[in-house]
């Protein structure tokens, strides 16, 4: 968990100064060098009152970034011909012969027109020191900086401009939450950004992310680990949904997993008696048996299966795999009979030989195993 937060100590480290705070007038933002494709404007304020702006920040050495220009262009290709103006901004230095080639190469790809910010002016108007690309930019009518976020958000957000629905003021509002935290953490100042962050939460309930950061700071760095936890209570009751509220949770009582036995099992318990999402629960379960301090996760693994099998609404796939998880279990306790007994339950439901090919082998090496201990 240490290691999660640190990275956003990293990025807050950094000198906390970008030019444009959202919904401040962003028109006066000069673009740089036209690379690809064909525009004849310069600067932003060429759409003021004309059309809303949406900016594709990245660079050449960010998979994520080129991954993501198809998101872009299918973006581009929902909102054709909706008074909306689609350019991208590559943040890279290309004096190098090279990469000049392959910036080409890379956006060549892009369907909107690329412009390049060499010097990263632009990248520093619009982005945070924590923002990492690829990062999408909103610009609206107006001239107003309204949204920057992640391109397979972008639909909802455009959605809502274009309805004159996006709240501003509330964008505005998260905003300034976020600078305040950025000061916060880049001072190490963590009773203050829990402060922030209990503020944030509470204007806008609905978010997770505060709350789950609020969590951290005062588990990991404040030692209020108890607090801690009863902030992810009170959320959890308000969205019993969320598995990554319990992930954190449970995250926070493993630094003191012996002292806090009865409540991680108590933890599990109640996270697979509430989650309805049973794909979900079967994946948690089989990573639990495959971490290495397994004398641990093993036991949660059976708590979560035996609340999975109680369900009805099992597909047969999930019943055949569950009996299959739950059958290794056993075997690992040296229950070798009741591994057995799950084994040949979950073959007999088994009628696509595909549906689990170690099935079957897994079954004789039970029923192997079990005729050797009698021997013993």
């Amino acid at each position: 968990m240490k290691k999660i937060f640190s990275g956003l100590l990293t990025f807050c480290a950094l000198s906390a100064c970008w030019a444009f705070d959202i919904g401040a007038n962003a028109s006066s933002a000069v673009l740089g060098d036209l690379l690809s494709g064909k525009a004849s404007f310069r600067t932003l304020n060429e759409f003021k009152d004309k059309r809303t702006v949406v900016l594709y920040f990245w660079t050449l050495n960010c998979p994520p970034c080129i991954e993501g220009i198809k998101d872009f262009n299918a973006l581009q290709k929902t909102f054709s011909g909706k008074n909306v103006e689609f350019i991208s901004v590559l943040c890279e230095d290309i004096s190098n012969p090279k990469t000049a080639a392959r910036a080409k190469q890379e956006a060549a790809k892009i369907t909107a027109p690329v412009f390049l910010d060499s010097k990263g002016e632009l990248a520093s108007a619009f982005l945070r020191p924590q923002d990492r690309v690829p990062v999408l930019v909103v610009v609206d009518m107006s001239g107003r900086f309204i949204w920057r976020g992640r391109v397979f958000n972008g639909k909802a957000v455009l959605d809502d401009v274009l309805a004159a629905k996006f709240d501003v003021a509330a964008a505005v509002k998260r905003d300034g939450f976020e600078r305040d935290l950025t000061a916060a953490l880049r001072e190490k100042n963590f009773s203050r950004a829990v402060v922030v962050l209990d503020q944030y939460s509470r204007a806008f309930p609905a978010d997770m992310g505060p709350v789950m950061l609020q969590a951290r700071l005062l588990a990991v760095e404040l030692k209020k680990e108890k607090q801690a936890l009863r902030i992810l209570d009170e959320k959890i009751k308000k969205i019993p949904q969320a598995y990554s509220l319990y992930e954190l949770k449970i995250s926070i009582l493993m630094q003191n997993r012996k002292e806090n036995s009865a409540l991680l099992d108590q933890t599990y318990r109640d996270m697979a008696s509430t989650i309805k999402d049973n794909a979900l629960l079967l994946y948690v379960a089989r990573q639990l048996l495959m971490r290495p301090n397994s004398e641990w996760t093993v036991p949660h693994a059976y708590i979560v299966l035996s609340e999975v099998l109680k369900r009805k609404d099992l597909t047969v796939d999930q019943r055949v795999r569950s009996l299959q998880t739950l059958g290794n279990i056993y075997y690992r306790a040296g229950r070798l009979d009741k591994a057995v007994s799950l084994l040949e339950e979950a073959v007999k439901l088994n009628k696509d030989a595909k549906l689990s090919p170690m099935l079957k082998t897994d079954l004789d090496v039970y029923r192997n195993s079990l005729e050797f201990s009698k021997t013993l």
